[in-house]
């Protein structure tokens, strides 16, 4: 799985494509802040409720919340505040927020599943299907032995991928409107 780092960068990159980025816009870093937040939103199932309270475990990760399923709700989620907030820019929002969220998903998909808790790989298609998949193309990061160079290599590795989305992001947006300013 990519570690936060990476969900991170990813969920700025798809800010980039809400943000106008205007010369002397204030709070750009709001967006910034809410595709990040989005992007991470799927691994709010290391957090589980028992009878004592709030647990913090691997235990429930990557259960359904890892699922185009919750992707789907996050994004009507988004866009019914947004509507209710009457913004003009609620499909958009409602769509990018979406795109965070699969972000994710697609993310933790494509890496090694280092620890197979709930079985190996995702249940991506939930609601419609409980079958885990997995198309493991990147290596994954070693939760249990966190500070080794493994993990260190598979970071610069994350890091130099999702940083280049990022980047890649901020560069095509800045191609459609000139007057745009880099973060």
């Amino acid at each position: 799985m990519p570690t936060p780092i990476g969900h991170c960068l990813i969920g700025l990159a798809v800010g980039e494509f809400y943000s106008k980025r205007k010369p002397g816009e204030k709070h750009a870093w709001i967006t910034s802040l809410y595709f990040t937040a989005v992007a991470c939103m799927a691994d709010l199932d290391f957090i589980s409720w028992d009878g004592d309270g709030l647990n913090i475990s691997s235990l429930g990760h990557h259960g359904i919340t890892h699922s185009l399923g919750f992707a789907v709700i996050a994004s009507a989620l988004a866009g019914a505040v947004a509507v209710f907030l009457d913004s003009p820019n609620w499909f958009r929002l409602s769509f990018l927020t979406g795109l965070a969220y699969t972000s994710h998903i697609m993310a933790d998909i494509i890496c090694v599943d280092e620890f197979p808790q709930n079985g190996i790989g995702l249940p991506a298609l939930w609601p419609l299907s409980g079958d885990y998949y997995i198309i493991p193309l990147l290596p994954g990061v070693d939760r249990s032995h966190v500070f080794t160079m493994a993990n260190a290599v598979n970071l610069s590795l994350e890091i130099a991928l999702f940083g280049g989305v990022y980047l890649a992001a901020q560069w095509l947006m800045k191609a459609k409107n000139p007057q745009r300013q880099f973060q």
